[in-house]
């Protein structure tokens, strides 16, 4: 006895309907995947320099905005911004990258925003041996506060060490 069309166009159809199903569920699970991952964010360090032994891994350093004179590079830091890795003040900054600074044995950090006020970015430096520069001086930018209006969001500027709103 032969088939009917019928048979065959629903046979087709659940086939269809089943593979349309099967392709949203993967598209799901990757958009949800990317979500994820996307909040995560990442933090990589490349050495760079001249090599130096490793520090204690709480060990204490200045955190700056502008390279000091008597030092010399040892690192990179490259913070993708992320759910626990967007940071907006230098303490939490340096907080977040003190194992990679002392790993390298850094005696200091530069630190580098992006256009959003996030720092994304920092340079492990050391001090050259033989060179006779004075330490880094704590500035308002290494205990938190800012240095120059660049720091400060929207319209703020930089006035004592701290984002204030003009006028």
């Amino acid at each position: 006895m032969p088939r009917r069309p019928a048979v065959y166009v629903a046979c087709i159809l659940g086939r269809i309907k089943l593979t349309f199903i099967s392709h949203m569920k993967n598209a799901l699970v990757m958009v949800a995947a990317t979500v994820f991952l996307a909040g995560c964010g990442a933090t990589t360090m490349t050495r760079s320099g001249p090599r130096a032994a490793s520090r204690d891994p709480n060990c204490d350093f200045d955190i700056l905005t502008a390279y000091p004179a008597g030092y010399a590079e040892i690192a990179g830091i490259d913070i993708e911004p992320g759910v626990n890795t967007a940071f907006t003040t230098l303490p939490d900054l340096k907080r977040h990258i003190r194992p990679y600074v002392c790993e390298v044995g850094g005696d200091v950090a530069v630190a580098r925003a992006n256009g959003s006020g996030m720092y994304i970015k920092a340079t492990v430096l050391k001090q050259l041996p033989g060179r006779s520069a004075p330490p880094p001086r704590a500035n308002a930018a290494s205990s938190g506060g800012c240095q120059y209006d660049s720091q400060c969001k929207g319209d703020r500027v930089c006035e004592a060490g701290r984002c204030v709103t003009p006028g």
